[in-house]
């Protein structure tokens, strides 16, 4: 081994991804534990990004170890637990909180290559136990490699050393199309895999290898070629590794991933709230940027714009849109309604940041049609038309000269698909931005104000000062306001208002904004404001400005209105500081003010380049306690501030060092079987250990798939999802069990008698299925009662209608919806409609040569009366002289019996059942063939 590290690699080259899929391989429940485990199989080269699982290379020991802990062998690195411990786990370079720059330098001295020399090496890590050797076997895309440039195929390490439990072994090959690599490739990307065997067990792992990376971008558009943002894309590639993800399309609709060179990529799906997608495309191979067909919706979208009345954008606000149709029919009562319209629009949400929402529409076919698009009336923002409930009701008077009512028209829009996909909408209030900061002009987040309309009236002094209009004058317009809510980051927040109207001559108006508190929770609490108390002063003869002057808490607004600032009593300085040494990822820390250090508290998170600040209450001190980081201690991690009265930088640093900690050996933490799935197909593991998402597939060869998940001691396995493409997982404890997913035709019907036919079918269903507890889909059937669903083949299936469980009303159907899951809702919808059938008991003449043959009724027509899904019962008397047939229902044959009974359906009203007789004596032996019961004498 130690040859190989004086070899020299390959050249530089441009991108790398390395991941390992581990399978562990253990011997049956009760026998002994295996000779090797942990197996794991790495690729880095001098583009790596995550050089954590590798291997310490440096001889040089990290200051956070002790150097009677640290052994390097020959037959693989090792870092012992403690000074004459007879067991060992690798120290790897997630341990030392080494740079990158750091690592490539070790890894290069190690190769002993220049500063400059590209490289590329494998890493084969695994256990062996009880002092055992192992043979190490290493194949490249499925091919058996020669290790070392000699003709041996695998190597041997370990053994000899007597281990009371485990040791672990990193060995490292040198990679690429030199003659000095330990493992000579014409190109280092590929599939790796390894296997190690000691004492009768053998272990296997793969990992896939690439440098060269390709750009799969798209577009995803509604159907009018308008970009959809924020639609979630998934997609799948194959090749040398499988890889899924979903990424979301940007402002302009695009999106893109990377994929290694030479896979086959798919899109799986396509989502946006309030569309659909027909088509996805399927792209062949990816052999440079490609560029995928674009994705469009089946719907346009129609954006909508709200403002107040200033012209500044109004967010949080909620859309109402329904479609209309103009009636063309002169004797119609109403202009319009609603009801009749088959076309589709969604409200995608309410108003961003931006003022603006979409809305997802299909044209609806037929008579001229109009989209109502209204903005609802909330407790911040108020429109001028209200229709009530937000709908539009069927039926409402004409309006001379006008297609629709005027009134449904003030500060709502009526939008026709031809005008432009962009209409806006006005609150009847403006707006004033409000900002709460310290006296010295620092922002304070958290901050409520309050927003209250007051009168002042009077000839000369003295004045009354109410915020009761009604003691004024029952003609005011009270006027509104309020906070949008409180201020954020930047100390900002604004005041949505209205003038009032109808004072009287001598009254003025005056909009009070004041400091109301903090947010429950905020730290900023120790600030104090000055704040007028307008009502209390009701008897002064001073003016409402005047009562506010001198209170920084408090501003009066009349006349213009332009953005105000409440300032408190107390400055804010700010503090400044450093995080020193390795930045570690996720680190923070909580800041805690004033004398009693309370619990609420900041939260700060240093930039990339470790700096940090945040805002102290002058004359007050600051608490600063960094957060535990896994693998990192903190110096200096908790620290207190001198009281503050200027902008000041804290002086001691603060670092973030590697921290020293023990690993024990490996060992299985979770064991995992699927049965099911069928020769050839995939299976997808997803899961979690000790905070890192972890993914592998394996393809199953028909029987039963076993997957074990290693860890360290403590370590478990947590968030586990167990997938594959076209079937559902039950499971059961950790056994999980592949059922297919297959596309089932749906029909829904009411009948009391459980007998599906073509005329009592219910339409506009809406069901709820339910797999193993969890809803699985919604099937909503169609104007025909009939809907596809993709269900999987499992008894475990629950169907839910409304508030009511009908799984068992679900039936397979027979004639005429052969292959149809039949749902029963009698009794859960009202179907039931009177139709009124007649039954006719009728004999028919001889045909002779002169005269076709005749009918005639042999008693009176009878008149039934009865309600769809009922039956009816049906008797044909004796009849002297004349021979009973058949019963006749549409011209055909509907039975023979004397007593017929029939369910009724809606096409039966007005319709006649007929009793036919033959006019031949009864002797005769002669009746009506009831072949020829068709013909037209029984209509």
């Amino acid at each position: 081994m130690s040859a190989a590290w004086k070899r020299a690699a390959v050249a530089a080259a441009v991108v790398i991804a390395s991941a390992a899929l581990v399978l562990a391989l253990f011997p049956a429940e009760g026998s002994e534990a295996a000779a090797v485990g942990g197996l794991s199989v790495d690729v880095y080269d001098q583009d790596s990004e995550d050089y954590g699982s590798l291997a310490y290379m440096n001889e040089k020991l990290p200051r956070s170890l002790e150097p009677e802990e640290w052994t390097l062998s020959d037959q693989g690195f090792w870092y012992g637990l403690s000074s004459g411990s007879s067991a060992g786990s690798i120290l790897t370079y997630s341990e030392t909180g080494a740079s990158l720059s750091d690592i490539r330098g070790d890894i290069r001295a190690r190769l002993g290559l220049g500063s400059s020399d590209g490289f590329a090496i494998l890493q084969v890590m695994f256990t062996s136990s009880y002092g055992a050797s192992a043979t190490v076997a290493v194949e490249k895309d499925g091919v058996q490699t020669e290790i070392s440039g000699s003709d041996r195929a695998s190597v041997t390490v370990g053994g000899g050393i007597p281990l009371s439990t485990a040791m672990q072994h990193a060995c490292i090959f040198t990679v690429g199309s030199s003659e000095s690599c330990d493992i000579r490739t014409g190109s280092v990307s590929g599939t790796y895999s390894a296997e190690v065997e000691s004492g009768g067990y053998s272990i296997s792992a793969q990992t896939f290898f690439a440098r060269d990376f390709v750009k799969v971008s798209g577009t995803v558009a509604d159907a009018s070629g308008s970009a959809i943002e924020g639609a979630s894309v998934s997609y799948a590639s194959a090749g040398g590794r499988t890889d899924t993800g979903t990424v979301s399309t940007a402002s302009d609709g695009s999106f893109s991933f990377r994929v290694p060179k030479g896979s086959t990529v798919s899109l799986t799906s396509v989502s946006c709230s309030g569309y659909t997608f027909p088509y996805i495309p399927q792209p062949g191979t990816a052999i440079s940027d490609t560029a995928l067909p674009e994705v469009r919706a089946s719907e346009k979208t129609l954006w909508v714009t709200v403002s107040d009345a200033g012209g500044v954008p109004a967010a949080g606000v909620e859309i109402n849109a329904v479609w209309l149709i103009q009636n063309a029919s002169s004797d119609d009562p109403s202009m319009y309604n609603k009801s009749a319209v088959s076309g589709m629009c969604s409200v995608i949400s309410a108003t961003d940041s931006s003022g603006r929402a979409g809305i997802s529409y299909t044209v609806p076919k037929g008579d001229t049609v109009y989209l109502y698009v209204r903005a609802v009336s909330g407790s911040i923002y108020t429109f001028q038309a209200n229709d009530g409930d937000g709908g539009i009701l069927d039926g409402l008077p004409k309006t001379e000269g006008s297609p629709f009512p005027s009134s449904l028209l003030e500060g709502n829009v009526l939008w026709s698909p031809s005008s432009s996909a962009e209409i806006a909408l006005t609150a009847v209030e403006s707006s004033v931005s409000v900002s709460a900061e310290s006296s010295n002009g620092r922002p304070l987040r958290d901050a409520t104000v309050s927003a209250v309309w007051y009168y002042q009236t009077g000839s000369g002094s003295p004045y009354a000062i109410t915020d009761d209009p009604s003691t004024i004058s029952t003609a005011i317009a009270a006027g509104h306001a309020a906070a949008v809510g409180p201020t954020g980051a930047g100390g900002l927040t604004s005041v949505v208002y209205k003038v009032p109207s109808g004072l009287p001559s001598g009254c003025a108006a005056y909009l009070v904004i004041s400091f109301a508190g903090f947010t429950a929770g905020s730290p900023r609490d120790v600030y104090s404001f000055s704040v007028a108390d307008i009502k209390a002063a009701d008897s002064s003869p001073s003016g409402i400005p005047d009562l506010a002057s001198g209170k920084n808490g408090t501003a009066v607004l009349s006349g213009t209105f332009t953005g105000v600032a409440l300032a408190s009593d107390d400055a804010a300085y700010k503090c400044s500081g450093t995080l020193a040494g390795t930045m570690p990822q996720g680190a923070s820390a909580a800041v805690s003010y004033g004398a009693s250090q309370s619990s609420m508290a900041d939260l700060i998170v240093p930039a990339s380049d470790g700096t940090f600040s945040f805002y102290v209450k002058a004359g007050t001190s600051a608490t600063v306690t960094w957060a535990t980081v896994d693998g990192y201690a903190f110096s200096n991690d908790r620290f207190t501030t001198a009281a503050a009265f200027a902008d000041f930088t804290y002086s001691s640093e603060v670092s973030a060092v590697p921290s020293s900690f023990e690993r024990a050996v490996p060992s299985a933490i979770g064991a995992y079987t699927v049965s099911g799935l069928p020769s050839g197909a995939e299976a997808l593991f997803a899961y979690t250990v000790s905070g890192a998402g972890h993914r592998a597939s394996f393809t199953s060869d028909g029987g039963s798939l076993r997957f074990s998940i290693l860890g360290w001691e403590g370590d478990a396995v947590t968030g586990l999802s167990v997938s594959s493409e076209g079937y559902y997982m039950s499971a059961s404890g950790a056994d999980y069990t592949a059922h297919a997913i297959v596309k089932k035709q749906i029909v829904t019907y009411a009948s009391q008698g459980g007998a599906l036919t073509r005329n009592n079918t219910v339409p506009n269903i809406s069901l709820t299925v339910y797999c193993d507890g969890t809803q699985y889909a919604k099937v909503s059937t169609g104007s025909d009662g009939r809907a596809t669903a993709s269900l999987p083949l499992t008894a475990g299936l629950k169907y839910v209608y409304g508030d009511y469980t009908v799984t068992d009303r679900v039936s397979e159907a027979s004639d005429p919806f052969d292959g149809f899951l039949s749902v029963n809702l009698y009794g859960l919808v009202d179907t039931e409609t009177s139709v009124v059938v007649h039954a006719r008991f009728m004999a028919v003449t001889a045909a002779t040569e002169d005269q076709a043959p005749t009918s005639v009724d042999l008693i009176p027509v009878q008149e039934i009366s009865a309600k769809t899904g009922s039956e009816i019962r049906l008797e044909a008397p004796d009849m002297t002289g004349f021979r009973f047939s058949g019963w006749m229902l549409d011209g055909s044959l509907v039975g023979t019996d004397a007593v017929c009974t029939l369910p009724v359906t809606a096409d039966m009203d007005g319709k006649a059942v007929v009793a036919a007789y033959s006019a031949e004596p009864e002797d005769s032996g002669s009746g009506i063939d009831p072949a020829a019961l068709a013909s037209g004498c029984w209509e």
